[in-house]
């Protein structure tokens, strides 16, 4: 999917305005989601995967990147609660870091290797796992 949108943005930004589009910092915006997107999926699929009932693995598999959208949007409100960024996937997906075209290397190796671990673990736990009838 994020290939289809990566080549569809880049041959639009050429139809539109030619030689207008930093195609490497386009490609690193669009990896960096493609990152962030993997790790929030690995916290859905890891869920998923450990509990047996769908209300805990709702609750955990879509309240974590809920909460860290909420505990996002709670840092903008104040300066005061900037540590709270420390607490969250966004903080990894600096566009400021992508656009400078320095500092983000970390961060994209620290989301994929949590969607990795996330991704594991849910599947080593679920053949693991004795499911009831």
């Amino acid at each position: 999917m994020w290939g289809v949108v990566s080549l569809t943005g880049i041959i639009t930004a050429h139809i539109v305005q030619p030689d207008a589009l930093d195609i490497k910092i386009f490609l690193m915006l669009d990896l960096g989601v493609f990152l962030y997107h993997l790790a929030i999926s690995g916290v859905c699929f890891c869920a998923s995967c450990i509990f047996n009932s769908s209300k805990y693995s709702l609750i955990f598999g879509a309240g974590i990147p809920l909460y860290f959208f909420v505990i996002n949007m709670v840092i903008k409100l104040s300066d005061d609660l900037e540590f709270l960024k420390y607490v969250t996937l966004n903080t990894l997906f600096n566009t400021r870091n992508i656009l400078s075209g320095s500092g983000y290397g970390k961060e994209f190796l620290t989301m994929g290797m949590l969607a990795a671990m996330l991704y594991v673990t849910g599947i080593v736990w679920f053949q693991k796992k004795d499911l009831p009838l």
